[in-house]
């Protein structure tokens, strides 16, 4: 019974430690104001398609005029004045783009929403026109919108789809993470795709599951009945993996619980 009590002493001190770790990181991102910036999964979230922007030809609309039919969409948040982040997460963008077999304007659609209030159609269009130049497939107009707005409606958005980011004045850029956001035939979010390196698989079988099965083919949707996206590894697994996670879960709870017991016995004789 000692090495029962040692554990559960061993366990609440690794707790205090991570716990005091979590505050000290905490404080210093308070502290840098830091503590906005990162990415909030609101996954089911509706977007305010109401919120007014202009696309990179000069049009003016609602978001949901931006958005073509119901076809699923991948939606970023950028600018185009971005030192680094930016063209390095949407050339990646492009370059899985070309390895997935779908069409863009075809088999779903990307919006890319400006994070910089006073961003122009101009300066924005222009770092559309560069990232095309990289995507194999000919495309229309609106298969790649890449949208303005005011601050209002830029914050309006970004908070619904969970995207947090801040403006450093002493940089005079803004502090941001990467992430491509799925949406469905509802525009409310399935999916985020952290990080800079996208699978094409991934992306593609997002796409199809987000489109609600009019986009792929009858073997895609069957190959979808038999795994499941895990955002621990940021890809698809089987779902005999999923159960299998369930069970060992279950196992860990049940020991807990048992030890829990032991302990209580003990304390009593």
């Amino acid at each position: 019974m000692r090495l029962t009590t040692l554990s559960l002493l061993c366990f609440g001190a690794i707790a205090a430690f991570g716990g005091a770790a979590m505050g000290q990181l905490r404080s210093h991102d308070v502290a840098l104001g830091l503590e906005e910036v990162g990415i909030t999964q609101n996954l089911g979230a509706q977007l305010p398609l109401e919120e007014v922007f202009t696309n990179h030809a000069g049009e003016e609309a609602a978001l949901a005029d931006f958005l073509e039919g119901e076809l699923p969409v991948i939606l970023t948040f950028n600018y185009a004045n971005c030192p680094q982040l930016c063209s390095l997460q949407l050339d990646a963008l492009v370059k899985t783009l070309n390895e997935v077999p779908l069409l863009m304007g075809k088999d779903f659609q990307v919006v890319s929403i400006s994070v910089d209030p006073k961003e122009t159609p101009d300066s924005f269009g222009a770092f559309r026109a560069r990232l095309l130049e990289g995507y194999s497939q000919k495309t229309g107009p609106s298969a790649w919108q890449f949208l303005v707005g005011k601050e209002s409606a830029i914050q309006s958005v970004t908070k619904a789809a969970g995207f947090g980011y801040r403006f450093d004045p002493k940089r005079e850029e803004f502090a941001h993470s990467a992430a491509l956001i799925l949406l469905g035939k509802d525009r409310t979010i399935n999916r985020y795709l952290g990080g800079l390196n996208y699978d094409p698989q991934t992306l593609r079988l997002s796409l199809i599951e987000s489109s609600d099965g009019t986009v792929g083919s009858l073997f895609d949707q069957a190959f979808l009945t038999c795994f499941y996206y895990d955002p621990d590894s940021n890809s698809y697994a089987p779902v005999a993996l999923a159960f299998t996670r369930m069970g060992a879960a279950l196992t860990v709870v049940l020991m807990a619980g048992l030890l829990m017991r032991a302990f209580r016995r003990a304390r009593l004789s």
